[in-house]
């Protein structure tokens, strides 16, 4: 590491990189940075508290570093649930997997990296891997458990809260069953969407750095639709193209559980040879609001710009200081 014998003032030296670096890493028990390079308070100086690498002083001729990704794997046991998350992880490394249209020459640096009719059916394949999620926990949620085991005394004696069944799902009342069946699809994707969104504020806030004291807006558009792909100062923006995904999404997912409640209580009034209560009409026009809800949704997959969100920028001022530091966005 470099030191400030050279330097004027508190400026440290420019630390030398060059010849030969030792980097450590930890297995799966999860070793600290201090306990890898026997040093009380190594520098970090790449990453986050998550992952990250630390610098320690050299020795032997050599530079060490250690490179910490506990933060990945522990903590709270509740990081398990982003297993379920990567297939969509997939997905979205799908889509940059498309060959650019321009590879070369001064137009590299204009062009768009994939063209608008792969970016569309990408977002579209994304789209039907929602969709079929939301189907297969639909499906047996509605049909196996709220319709069938809640139907039939003996299933129902065996499940935990009969109090609250009784209540949320009569016996009686197939309706109701088929109703309380949509909790679990709906909580799955309200669940897919809080990952979401903690996934946006940790690592899809950045802003590029502008002169004074206000922050920009956050970009809208699609990063793969960004001229010169990597090149684009505001490539790495996408915290409203990200905001804009997850509440389409999302919207999917609520469709698919709305949508066949709808059919499935409207063919029930079917086979009952009930007359148009307010419940076959309603049940109808839940499946009618879903279609077109799923239409809106993959037309506006077309698009690439984020829908519009009032965003604002606020100066934050440290008390004492000398100035205004870079604000925290706020969603208004």
């Amino acid at each position: 590491m470099g030191g400030t014998k050279d330097s004027a003032g508190l400026v440290p030296d420019a630390v030398d990189l060059s010849g030969l670096t030792e980097i450590r890493v930890h297995g799966v028990g999860g070793t600290p940075p201090e306990a890898l390079l026997g040093d009380m308070k190594p520098t970090r100086v790449a990453g986050d508290r998550i992952a990250g690498f630390y610098r320690t002083a050299d020795a032997r001729g050599r530079h060490r570093e250690a490179y910490s990704w506990g933060g990945l794997t522990s903590h709270s046991p509740l990081r398990v649930l982003w297993t379920p998350l990567l297939p969509s992880m997939l997905a979205n490394m799908a889509g940059w997997m498309a060959r650019r249209a321009v590879m070369s020459g001064p137009e590299e640096a204009t062009a768009e990296p994939t063209t608008w009719t792969f970016r569309w059916f990408a977002r579209l394949a994304a789209l039907a891997l929602t969709l079929s999620t939301a189907i297969m926990v639909t499906m047996p949620s509605l049909d196996t458990f709220a319709y069938q085991c809640l139907g039939q005394i003996q299933c129902r004696s065996q499940l935990w809260g009969m109090p609250v069944l009784d209540v949320l799902a009569p016996l009686d009342r197939p309706g109701l069953r088929l109703a309380a069946g949509t909790i679990a699809p709906v909580a799955m994707a309200v669940l897919f969407y809080v990952l979401a969104s903690r996934s946006r504020t940790s690592y899809e806030g950045v802003e590029p750095p502008t002169q004074g004291a206000d922050r920009p807006v956050p970009f809208g558009r699609c990063a793969a639709a960004q001229a010169g792909g990597l090149r684009s100062a505001e490539f790495w923006s996408g915290r409203r193209w990200h905001q804009h995904l997850s509440d389409l999404h999302l919207a999917a997912g609520i469709a698919v559980a709305a949508g066949t409640l709808g059919w499935c209580v409207s063919q029930l009034g079917g086979v009952m040879e009930l007359a148009d209560t307010w419940a076959q009409i309603s049940a109808r026009t839940a499946a009618a609001v879903s279609a077109a809800t799923l239409v809106v949704v993959i037309v506006m997959l077309a698009l690439e710009e984020a829908h519009a969100v009032p965003f604002r920028a606020a100066v934050v001022h440290r008390a004492g200081g000398a100035g205004a530091d870079a604000p925290d966005l706020e969603v208004a």
